[in-house]
């Protein structure tokens, strides 16, 4: 069964501007001489902070990849070939395809594509705190990212068999020639 779910860049890029922002704006409103410790804790269009992003969006990409592969069915035309991959266009929307058992709960693959740009922009955020050596504001997001990669496993679980489609006989029966 091939499951396929998008991340888009800009929405997890957002996210994480808008988390460094709070945190920014809190620290400056509990002291006022902290103004410019808390600009430099806020992701903005810098280039660097972008270049920054970027590289931590494609890092937990990379991440979600390790955790999918246990996850993955190959066939006959991917025996060999790495069965995950996924396109970074222009749009800035990354899609992934993968390819899972048959009873892979298919009901799951919503969750699964919010749990994994959950992870992914959690990743971003425990990254940047570490980053602007922020350890204390990174602890909370260390811990998230243990509970995003549970999540995300749990979405992998099997259904039960399928039932058979053909009736069976409930009596055995028996000819005998002679």
């Amino acid at each position: 069964m091939i499951i396929k779910f998008q991340i888009v860049k800009q929405a997890v890029v957002n996210a994480v501007k808008t988390a460094t922002y709070l945190k920014g704006k809190i620290d400056e409103a509990s002291d006022p001489k902290a103004a410019k410790l808390a600009g430099q804790e806020i992701a903005t269009d810098d280039e660097v902070h972008e270049s920054t992003l970027t590289k931590d969006f494609d890092t937990a990409l990379e991440i979600l990849k390790t955790f999918f592969v246990d996850y993955l069915v190959a066939t006959p035309q991917t025996v060999g070939d790495n069965v995950i991959y996924y396109g970074d266009k222009t749009d800035g929307v990354v899609e992934f395809t993968l390819s899972v058992s048959r009873r892979y709960n298919g009901t799951l693959t919503d969750a699964l594509a919010r749990l994994s740009a959950k992870y992914v922009e959690d990743y971003m955020i425990f990254q940047w705190w570490l980053k602007t050596t922020n350890l204390k504001q990174a602890e909370p997001y260390q811990a998230a990212l243990g509970v995003d990669e549970q999540s995300i496993r749990k979405c992998f679980v099997m259904s039960g068999p399928i039932l058979p489609t053909v009736p069976y006989p409930t009596e055995l029966t028996a000819k005998v020639n002679g």
